[in-house]
């Protein structure tokens, strides 16, 4: 009977009589005889060393100088921020484009409840209408309750009225703040750091997007609590102006703190979370090359790190085609191409010494 006909009403649910289906089609099974491990071993070795060598080569090219700066403020420990000077020593000259990166230790960016307290729907700008749009608080407390939770990285409550921060959520309200200016410490000759371009292109275009300044002169109640912290959002007006904005949309039962403006770069760069504890993020650029000397970092100190138990360091760093300094990759295919190779040495010694035959009735056992 054909398959799929009906037989007394049931339909008949064998497979068709092709080879697929009755997995009758050809098949190879390997047989791993002596030869074909050691074969296999030895390939593997002669192309892991070589890749190994590479990389760690790329790597160890790779200049970076490091100073950990974050006991050199003893307010810290009071909560206060401090600006600080440190020398950072650079032994060989630097070909541009030279990196500026700030590392943190024992930050666990990674943890669930951290990566999913955001509002990528606030990041985008796709929310609270657009113009001359007022959000009411049940409209603002609506957008953000599900994604910037613990409550307190959404909102906070100032003469018994509720504001909405404006971008919420504990990755945003911890955002790395500290700031760098580079010295020649031999002339004073500034070195000039670019802040832009440090972002991913893709975040930029897609991802991050602030709302319109309309809208913003319309429900922007507060930009931040102090002008230190105002100077370090990325908005493109003065402290002064936004008090006055402010003042006018409180006026109008504005609820948004806007105190960071999302399409900082600064900004946009925290919010992509590390994998790990121990990261580096990158902070600008030197497009020109630099002279090995010593350099006077002055260093705007205001991210606390003792609470964590971290540490703080400003690193330059050049790149390779492999990009940063990490030797982990290379040492990784350097330590698997070794193992094979001396697993390759042991099984060929083993067969030249004591080899034998593939299917030896000698070494089965009945029962």
């Amino acid at each position: 009977m054909p398959a799929g006909s009906d037989q007394g009403g049931l339909r008949n649910r064998k497979p068709s009589e092709s080879a697929f289906k009755q997995q009758k089609l050809p098949a190879w099974q390997p047989i791993l005889t002596p030869r074909w491990v050691i074969g296999t071993f030895i390939v593997v070795a002669v192309v892991f060393i070589p890749i190994g060598i590479v990389i760690l080569d790329a790597s160890n090219k790779v200049q970076e100088y490091a100073i950990e700066y974050q006991d050199k403020c003893t307010d810290m420990v009071n909560g206060k921020s401090c600006t600080n000077n440190v020398t950072l020593s650079v032994t060989k000259d630097m070909k541009a484009p030279v990196y500026v990166y700030y590392e943190l230790s024992n930050f666990y960016q990674n943890h669930r409840r951290y990566v999913q307290s955001r509002s990528d729907e606030q990041l985008r700008g796709s929310f609270g209408g657009s113009g001359s749009n007022v959000v009411s608080a049940s409209d603002a407390d609506s957008v953000i309750k599900s994604g910037c939770t613990p409550s307190n990285s959404r909102e906070y409550n100032f003469n018994d009225k509720t504001y909405f921060y404006y971008p919420c959520g504990l990755i945003a309200r911890s955002t790395f703040n500290d700031t760098y200016i580079f010295t020649q410490s031999a002339n004073q000759q500034s070195v000039v750091v670019s802040e832009t371009g440090i972002a991913w292109k893709s975040d930029i275009d897609k991802k991050f997007s602030q709302k319109s300044d309309d809208w913003m002169q319309n429900n922007c109640a507060f930009y931040g609590h102090s002008e230190a912290a105002f100077n370090q959002a990325g908005f493109d007006f003065t402290w002064a102006e936004a008090q006055t904005r402010a003042a006018a949309a409180q006026a109008k039962g504005a609820v948004f703190d806007c105190w960071r403006n999302v399409d900082d770069e600064h900004f946009i760069v925290w919010m992509r979370v590390a994998g790990l504890p121990t990261f580096k993020k990158l902070w600008g650029k030197i497009e020109t090359d630099v002279a090995k000397g010593d350099y006077t970092v002055t260093i705007n100190n205001n991210f606390p790190v003792t609470a964590f138990g971290g540490t703080k360091k400003v690193v330059l760093s050049t790149t390779e085609w492999i990009g940063g300094k990490n030797s982990f990759l290379g040492i990784a295919y350097l330590v698997v191409g070794g193992i094979c190779a001396m697993l390759a040495v042991v099984f060929l010694i083993k067969e030249l010494t004591s080899p034998r035959d593939l299917a030896d009735a000698r070494f089965m056992e009945w029962k």
